[in-house]
Formats: C-alpha cells, structure tokens, sequence
C-alpha cells in the first residue's frame, strides 16, 4: 500500500490524532483528527508552513475542536479506527512525498493530502482560514529548497 515510511513526527501526529478520537470519545481518526495532532505536536514542517501563512494555530485547534463537538460518539473506545476520508488523505500525502522526491511522508505531505481532497473535514476547516492547495504547496516548495531543510 504505502511505498514510503512516516518521517518520526508525521508518525507522532498520527499517533496523536488516534489518542485525540479516544479523549473526545468518537469513533473514526478523520482528517481532522489528524490535523488536530499535527497543530498540538507544534512540530514538522506543517506548523513552519502554516506560521508562514500567518495561521494562528490556536484559533485554528478552537475551530477543529468545534467542529469535532458534533461528531457520533463511539461507543466503546478501544473500537477507533482510521476513516476511508483519512486513508485517502495518507495516499494523496504520499504521492506528494513522491512528487516532491521526499525520502518519507512528512507532515507537510500530510497537510497537502488534505487539501488536495476538499471534502474532507480538515480541508474544508483549512479553506475557512484562507489556505489553498496552491498557496500551501508553494510555501512547501520553498521550505524544501532551504539549505536548513537539505541538512534533515
């Protein structure tokens, strides 16, 4: 299925979005899970990317967390799994990683996945704070042509 590893921090924010369903007792990881993990982490290059387009990611963490206040609650919560929103988030994230020519998935990757999917919840959250595919990628390539990000 994926051809590429997680970097240490996408995999972390993964692992965070799975404890994040458990705390708000819901019963899929979703897109915005998944961008709730990656915002708290304050880690990778998806916080940098962000910052750079002025995003505060508190006010962005409030609209999630409110959004994610309407979600089905589980009903038992060992059952959370990954939504199919989300597995085609993580497919859409590696294929950038590829077309980036990336060694793994990074949390930017991840955050392109998301807007390259607009029906999903993170991206529909991410366009309420102004970002687009077209702007995030274009941060993203010039985050990666840094001598800082070639020496990682």
């Amino acid at each position: 299925m994926y051809k590429l590893p997680n970097s240490p921090r996408a995999q972390e924010a993964l692992d965070y979005a799975s404890e994040e369903v458990k705390r708000l007792k819901r019963t899929f990881v979703g897109s915005e899970h998944l961008l709730l993990g990656i915002l708290k982490l304050r880690q990778g290059f998806a916080p940098i990317v962000l910052e750079m387009m002025s995003v505060d990611p508190d006010a962005l963490i409030a609209k999630i967390e409110s959004r994610l206040q309407t979600s089905d609650l589980m009903s038992d919560p060992g059952e959370a799994r990954y939504s199919l929103e989300l597995y085609e988030v993580l497919n859409l994230a590696e294929r950038d990683a590829l077309e980036l020519e990336s060694k793994h998935i990074g949390t930017e990757h991840m955050l392109l996945g998301m807007l390259k999917d607009p029906t999903c919840g993170a991206a529909k959250t991410l366009a309420s704070f102004g970002i687009s595919l077209a702007k995030a990628r274009e941060v993203i390539i010039r985050i990666h042509s840094m001598p800082e990000y070639l020496t990682r």
